[in-house]
């Protein structure tokens, strides 16, 4: 096991899921994974055919993609 440092801003999290999903060799970077996640949720009805995309996030999916995407957000 061996433990990594990440830096202590708004996109630790997306940093330490990006390190440890990544294939090795190929780091993806915070800012990739949060382009992901806003693309992932055009999808419609991403979250299920009973809980629309906009009562799953409480936000309109575009205002969402907008947040997901901040650095300073999280």
């Amino acid at each position: 096991m061996l433990r990594r440092r990440v830096a202590d801003d708004h996109s630790c999290l997306f940093t330490a899921i990006a390190y440890c999903g990544a294939p090795p060799g190929e780091a993806e970077s915070a800012e990739a994974l949060r382009k992901h996640c806003a693309a992932i949720v055009e999808n419609a009805n991403f979250f299920s055919a009973e809980m629309p995309n906009e009562l799953a996030l409480g936000m309109t999916v575009p205002e969402y993609q907008e947040w997901i995407v901040n650095e300073f957000h999280w």
